[in-house]
């Protein structure tokens, strides 16, 4: 993935100043954690490069890490046997809508679509508000306002969708999302 190659190897410091080109916030200060999570985490290392022409975004992601795996955080301090994050494809809207359509715009059963509801309103990362034109839209679709900190997406129609996928992982079960799903991305 573009922005681990883009870290490198040696110091955290070093790391960070790399990391803050790259992303276009010099003056941004990227906390442990947040390496970390950028270090160990596939999905977050993925949202900052897909937001990373939106510096407001990234700052957002940047304030906000996810929990990073104990051995990211531990390979802070010798860098050079820190784990990287395997490639993946970025989440949009647009690719999402299409695979609605081609897979015959199917929704998931109401147990499904309930549980999923359930885990995002209990989210440390949900958030309230739609900001963009696209999340109005949504909003008023859907009857909810309430995004997810980490992809920006509308929860209430996320969870409503058979491929959408939730991605935090779940607070106490490994190898499953918030959702209680297998965690494949």
């Amino acid at each position: 993935m573009e922005i681990v190659e883009t870290l490198g190897r040696g110091s955290p410091n070093d790391m960070r100043g790399r990391l803050k080109d790259w992303l276009g916030v010099a003056d941004v200060e990227i906390s442990d954690q947040a390496l970390a999570a950028i270090v160990g985490s596939t999905r977050f290392a993925q949202k900052l490069t897909v937001v990373r022409d939106h510096p407001d975004a990234v700052r957002h992601l940047l304030a906000n890490p996810p929990r990073a795996p104990q051995s990211a955080l531990a390979h802070l301090s010798d860098p050079n046997t820190a784990p990287r994050a395997k490639p993946a494809k970025p989440h949009s809207v647009g690719r999402s809508a299409l695979k609605w359509v081609r897979d015959g715009m199917k929704r998931v059963d109401d147990e499904t679509r309930e549980r999923r509801w359930a885990a995002c309103m209990a989210c440390p990362h949900l958030r309230d508000g739609a900001t963009s034109p696209l999340h109005k839209a949504t909003a008023a679709i859907v009857n909810s306002a309430k995004v997810c900190g980490l992809c920006g997406c509308n929860v209430r129609a996320k969870g409503g969708l058979p491929h959408e996928r939730c991605p935090d992982d779940h607070p106490e079960t490994q190898g499953l999302s918030r959702w209680s799903e297998p965690n494949d991305i």
